[in-house]
């Protein structure tokens, strides 16, 4: 890692170590928060089906997601 921090200095993309590392952690701190967000809402989305009993997706749309997801997977490695 720390020499993909010089060759982004070296590559004149930024002036000094320190910046690399600041942008870094911003976007670090994006996806956090967006992950967090997207937990929230999953939390919200599976106590509103506990509460109502009202499914937001039909078990043949997760079910299909899902081998679409693992065929992706699989792809990749």
């Amino acid at each position: 890692m720390a020499q993909l921090v010089r060759d982004k200095v070296g590559a004149g993309e930024y002036s000094a170590n320190s910046e690399v590392i600041r942008e870094a952690l911003k976007l670090f701190q994006t996806q956090d928060h967006l992950r967090a967000q997207q937990l929230l809402e999953l939390r919200e989305k599976i106590g509103h089906a506990i509460n109502t009993g009202d499914a937001s997706l039909s078990a043949d749309e997760v079910f299909t997601s899902l081998r679409d997801r693992h065929r992706k997977r699989t792809r990749k490695a």
